[in-house]
Protein backbone atom coordinates (compact mmCIF):
# COMPACT_ATOMS: atom_id res chain seq x y z
CA UNK A 1 0.00 0.00 0.00
CA UNK A 2 2.82 2.37 0.87
CA UNK A 3 4.37 1.95 -2.57
CA UNK A 4 1.02 2.62 -4.23
CA UNK A 5 0.58 5.84 -2.25
CA UNK A 6 4.07 7.03 -3.20
CA UNK A 7 3.35 6.25 -6.85
CA UNK A 8 0.14 8.27 -6.73
CA UNK A 9 1.91 11.14 -4.97
CA UNK A 10 4.57 11.10 -7.67
CA UNK A 11 1.91 11.35 -10.37
CA UNK A 12 0.39 14.38 -8.65
CA UNK A 13 3.62 16.26 -7.89
CA UNK A 14 5.20 15.35 -11.24
CA UNK A 15 2.68 17.63 -12.95
CA UNK A 16 4.77 20.57 -14.17
CA UNK A 17 1.70 22.76 -14.56
CA UNK A 18 0.93 22.33 -10.86
CA UNK A 19 4.42 23.52 -9.91
CA UNK A 20 4.21 26.40 -12.37
CA UNK A 21 0.88 27.54 -10.94
CA UNK A 22 2.10 27.23 -7.34
CA UNK A 23 5.04 29.48 -8.17
CA UNK A 24 2.79 31.91 -10.04
CA UNK A 25 0.19 32.10 -7.27
CA UNK A 26 2.84 32.55 -4.56
CA UNK A 27 4.47 35.34 -6.55
CA UNK A 28 1.13 37.07 -7.14
CA UNK A 29 0.26 36.90 -3.46
CA UNK A 30 3.62 38.24 -2.31
CA UNK A 31 3.46 41.11 -4.80
CA UNK A 32 -0.14 42.09 -4.02
CA UNK A 33 0.47 41.87 -0.27
CA UNK A 34 3.55 44.08 -0.48
CA UNK A 35 1.63 46.56 -2.63
CA UNK A 36 -1.34 46.47 -0.26
CA UNK A 37 0.71 47.58 2.74
CA UNK A 38 2.26 50.35 0.67
CA UNK A 39 -1.15 52.01 0.47
CA UNK A 40 -2.86 50.75 3.63
CA UNK A 41 -1.94 50.99 7.29
CA UNK A 42 -3.52 48.17 9.29
CA UNK A 43 -2.58 45.14 11.36
CA UNK A 44 -1.49 41.99 9.57
CA UNK A 45 -4.32 39.87 10.92
CA UNK A 46 -6.98 41.57 8.80
CA UNK A 47 -5.25 40.48 5.62
CA UNK A 48 -4.27 37.10 7.06
CA UNK A 49 -7.91 36.38 7.95
CA UNK A 50 -9.05 37.53 4.51
CA UNK A 51 -6.78 35.07 2.71
CA UNK A 52 -9.15 32.11 2.39
CA UNK A 53 -12.11 34.30 1.44
CA UNK A 54 -10.30 36.11 -1.35
CA UNK A 55 -7.32 34.77 -3.26
CA UNK A 56 -6.46 31.74 -1.15
CA UNK A 57 -9.50 29.62 -1.98
CA UNK A 58 -9.13 30.51 -5.67
CA UNK A 59 -5.50 29.37 -5.69
CA UNK A 60 -6.37 26.16 -3.86
CA UNK A 61 -9.38 25.35 -6.02
CA UNK A 62 -7.47 25.75 -9.29
CA UNK A 63 -4.57 23.63 -8.07
CA UNK A 64 -6.88 20.88 -6.84
CA UNK A 65 -8.56 20.87 -10.25
CA UNK A 66 -5.23 20.67 -12.07
CA UNK A 67 -3.77 17.98 -9.82
CA UNK A 68 -6.73 15.64 -9.31
CA UNK A 69 -8.83 15.86 -12.48
CA UNK A 70 -6.73 13.19 -14.20
CA UNK A 71 -6.53 10.84 -11.21
CA UNK A 72 -8.83 8.06 -12.47
CA UNK A 73 -9.37 9.36 -16.00
CA UNK A 74 -5.69 8.77 -16.70
CA UNK A 75 -6.07 5.09 -15.78
CA UNK A 76 -8.93 4.78 -18.28
CA UNK A 77 -7.00 6.51 -21.06
CA UNK A 78 -3.89 4.39 -20.49
CA UNK A 79 -6.08 1.23 -20.35
CA UNK A 80 -4.56 0.25 -17.00
CA UNK A 81 -7.96 0.17 -15.30
CA UNK A 82 -8.79 -3.25 -16.79
CA UNK A 83 -5.65 -4.74 -15.24
CA UNK A 84 -6.47 -3.24 -11.85
CA UNK A 85 -10.10 -4.30 -11.98
CA UNK A 86 -9.16 -7.89 -12.84
CA UNK A 87 -7.57 -8.20 -9.39
CA UNK A 88 -9.89 -9.05 -6.51
CA UNK A 89 -8.37 -6.48 -4.15
CA UNK A 90 -6.57 -4.26 -6.63
CA UNK A 91 -9.40 -1.80 -7.12
CA UNK A 92 -9.84 -1.11 -3.40
CA UNK A 93 -6.10 -0.65 -2.86
CA UNK A 94 -5.86 1.72 -5.81
CA UNK A 95 -8.82 3.81 -4.65
CA UNK A 96 -7.41 3.99 -1.12
CA UNK A 97 -3.98 4.99 -2.43
CA UNK A 98 -5.44 7.71 -4.65
CA UNK A 99 -7.57 9.11 -1.83
CA UNK A 100 -4.69 9.14 0.67
CA UNK A 101 -2.31 10.66 -1.88
CA UNK A 102 -4.88 13.33 -2.71
CA UNK A 103 -5.40 14.12 0.98
CA UNK A 104 -1.63 14.41 1.42
CA UNK A 105 -1.39 16.78 -1.54
CA UNK A 106 -4.24 18.92 -0.23
CA UNK A 107 -2.73 19.04 3.26
CA UNK A 108 0.68 20.18 1.97
CA UNK A 109 -0.99 22.69 -0.34
CA UNK A 110 -3.19 24.26 2.35
CA UNK A 111 -0.48 24.37 5.01
CA UNK A 112 2.03 25.76 2.53
CA UNK A 113 -0.22 28.63 1.48
CA UNK A 114 -1.20 29.43 5.07
CA UNK A 115 2.42 29.43 6.25
CA UNK A 116 3.25 31.81 3.39
CA UNK A 117 0.22 33.96 4.22
CA UNK A 118 0.92 34.28 7.95
CA UNK A 119 4.71 34.58 7.70
CA UNK A 120 4.84 37.25 4.99
CA UNK A 121 2.12 39.43 6.51
CA UNK A 122 3.78 39.36 9.94
CA UNK A 123 7.16 40.13 8.39
CA UNK A 124 5.60 43.14 6.67
CA UNK A 125 3.85 44.81 9.64
CA UNK A 126 4.38 42.66 12.74
CA UNK A 127 2.11 40.43 14.82
CA UNK A 128 0.38 43.12 16.90
CA UNK A 129 -3.21 42.18 17.76
CA UNK A 130 -2.91 38.40 17.66
CA UNK A 131 -4.66 38.02 21.04
CA UNK A 132 -7.43 40.56 20.44
CA UNK A 133 -11.05 39.35 20.06
CA UNK A 134 -12.19 38.42 16.58
CA UNK A 135 -14.46 41.49 16.54
CA UNK A 136 -11.31 43.62 16.19
CA UNK A 137 -11.05 42.46 12.59
CA UNK A 138 -12.81 44.78 10.14
CA UNK A 139 -14.97 42.10 8.55
CA UNK A 140 -15.87 40.40 11.83
CA UNK A 141 -17.15 43.30 13.92
CA UNK A 142 -20.60 41.64 13.98
CA UNK A 143 -19.38 38.14 14.76
CA UNK A 144 -21.23 36.57 17.72
CA UNK A 145 -18.34 34.27 18.65
CA UNK A 146 -16.11 34.91 21.68
CA UNK A 147 -12.76 33.82 20.29
CA UNK A 148 -9.45 35.58 19.80
CA UNK A 149 -7.86 36.35 16.44
CA UNK A 150 -5.19 33.66 16.72
CA UNK A 151 -7.82 31.07 17.68
CA UNK A 152 -9.92 32.05 14.69
CA UNK A 153 -6.92 31.71 12.38
CA UNK A 154 -6.44 28.14 13.60
CA UNK A 155 -10.14 27.49 12.98
CA UNK A 156 -9.80 29.05 9.53
CA UNK A 157 -6.93 26.76 8.58
CA UNK A 158 -8.79 23.63 9.70
CA UNK A 159 -12.03 24.73 8.03
CA UNK A 160 -10.29 25.72 4.81
CA UNK A 161 -8.52 22.36 4.76
CA UNK A 162 -11.77 20.45 5.33
CA UNK A 163 -13.46 22.36 2.51
CA UNK A 164 -10.54 21.58 0.20
CA UNK A 165 -10.75 17.90 1.16
CA UNK A 166 -14.45 17.79 0.30
CA UNK A 167 -13.83 19.50 -3.03
CA UNK A 168 -10.87 17.24 -3.79
CA UNK A 169 -12.98 14.14 -3.15
CA UNK A 170 -15.68 15.59 -5.39
CA UNK A 171 -13.10 15.95 -8.18
CA UNK A 172 -11.93 12.37 -7.61
CA UNK A 173 -15.51 11.11 -7.83
CA UNK A 174 -16.03 12.94 -11.11
CA UNK A 175 -12.78 11.43 -12.35
CA UNK A 176 -14.11 7.95 -11.54
CA UNK A 177 -17.31 8.38 -13.56
CA UNK A 178 -15.80 10.27 -16.52
CA UNK A 179 -13.10 9.05 -18.87
CA UNK A 180 -12.32 12.58 -20.08
CA UNK A 181 -10.33 14.71 -17.66
CA UNK A 182 -11.48 17.79 -19.61
CA UNK A 183 -15.08 17.02 -18.67
CA UNK A 184 -14.02 16.52 -15.04
CA UNK A 185 -12.10 19.80 -15.05
CA UNK A 186 -14.96 21.74 -16.64
CA UNK A 187 -17.77 20.35 -14.46
CA UNK A 188 -15.80 20.65 -11.21
CA UNK A 189 -14.63 24.11 -12.27
CA UNK A 190 -18.20 25.31 -12.78
CA UNK A 191 -19.27 23.88 -9.41
CA UNK A 192 -16.32 25.59 -7.74
CA UNK A 193 -16.65 28.97 -9.44
CA UNK A 194 -20.43 29.50 -9.40
CA UNK A 195 -20.73 30.57 -5.70
CA UNK A 196 -18.27 33.42 -6.33
CA UNK A 197 -20.85 35.08 -8.59
CA UNK A 198 -23.83 34.76 -6.24
CA UNK A 199 -24.56 37.36 -3.61
CA UNK A 200 -25.52 36.39 -0.08
CA UNK A 201 -29.28 36.22 0.44
CA UNK A 202 -31.26 35.25 3.52
CA UNK A 203 -34.39 33.80 1.87
CA UNK A 204 -34.35 30.04 1.34
CA UNK A 205 -34.27 29.21 -2.37
CA UNK A 206 -32.27 27.31 -4.98
CA UNK A 207 -29.89 30.26 -5.17
CA UNK A 208 -29.43 30.17 -1.40
CA UNK A 209 -28.62 26.44 -1.55
CA UNK A 210 -26.10 26.90 -4.38
CA UNK A 211 -24.38 29.66 -2.43
CA UNK A 212 -24.46 28.39 1.15
CA UNK A 213 -24.34 24.62 0.63
CA UNK A 214 -21.33 24.77 -1.66
CA UNK A 215 -17.90 23.41 -0.86
CA UNK A 216 -16.48 26.69 -2.10
CA UNK A 217 -18.15 28.74 0.63
CA UNK A 218 -16.84 26.33 3.24
CA UNK A 219 -13.33 26.72 1.84
CA UNK A 220 -13.71 30.51 2.09
CA UNK A 221 -14.76 30.24 5.80
CA UNK A 222 -15.71 33.90 6.34
CA UNK A 223 -19.46 33.62 5.83
CA UNK A 224 -19.69 31.02 8.60
CA UNK A 225 -18.21 33.25 11.29
CA UNK A 226 -18.52 36.93 10.31
CA UNK A 227 -22.09 37.25 11.64
CA UNK A 228 -24.98 35.20 12.98
CA UNK A 229 -26.11 33.02 10.08
CA UNK A 230 -29.85 32.69 9.52
CA UNK A 231 -32.20 31.64 6.75
CA UNK A 232 -35.75 32.82 6.21
CA UNK A 233 -38.28 30.08 5.52
CA UNK A 234 -41.58 31.76 4.67
CA UNK A 235 -42.00 34.09 7.66
CA UNK A 236 -39.82 32.05 10.00
CA UNK A 237 -36.20 32.98 10.68
CA UNK A 238 -34.10 29.89 11.37
CA UNK A 239 -30.70 30.33 13.06
CA UNK A 240 -27.78 28.43 11.55
CA UNK A 241 -25.01 27.93 14.13
CA UNK A 242 -21.64 26.93 12.73
CA UNK A 243 -21.83 23.23 13.85
CA UNK A 244 -24.52 22.72 11.19
CA UNK A 245 -22.08 23.66 8.43
CA UNK A 246 -19.42 21.32 9.81
CA UNK A 247 -21.86 18.42 10.12
CA UNK A 248 -22.94 19.02 6.53
CA UNK A 249 -19.44 19.12 5.05
CA UNK A 250 -18.37 16.02 7.02
CA UNK A 251 -21.43 14.15 5.76
CA UNK A 252 -20.64 15.28 2.21
CA UNK A 253 -17.06 14.08 2.58
CA UNK A 254 -18.18 10.64 3.75
CA UNK A 255 -20.66 10.40 0.87
CA UNK A 256 -17.97 11.24 -1.69
CA UNK A 257 -15.60 8.63 -0.27
CA UNK A 258 -18.30 5.97 -0.44
CA UNK A 259 -19.29 7.04 -3.95
CA UNK A 260 -15.69 6.81 -5.18
CA UNK A 261 -15.31 3.22 -3.95
CA UNK A 262 -18.74 2.19 -5.19
CA UNK A 263 -18.48 3.76 -8.65
CA UNK A 264 -15.02 2.35 -9.33
CA UNK A 265 -16.18 -1.07 -8.13
CA UNK A 266 -19.16 -1.09 -10.51
CA UNK A 267 -16.83 -0.59 -13.47
CA UNK A 268 -15.67 -4.18 -12.98
CA UNK A 269 -19.14 -5.35 -13.98
CA UNK A 270 -19.26 -3.25 -17.16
Amino acid sequence: MGILIWQELYKIWNNKIVWLMIGLFASIYLFTTHTYYTWHSMMAWDRIADFSYSSGSIFEGILILLALSTSFSQEYQLKTDSIILSSKYGRNKLVTAKILASLSFITVLVLGFWILNITFNILMVGDIGWNLPIQSLQKYSSSPYAISIWQYCMIQIATNWLGCVAFGLFVLWLSVINRSYLVVFFVAGVVFATPFFIRNISHFSIIWIIKNASMTEFMRVENIFDSQRTVNWSEITIPLPYPIFYAYILALTIIFVGAIYRCFKTRQVR
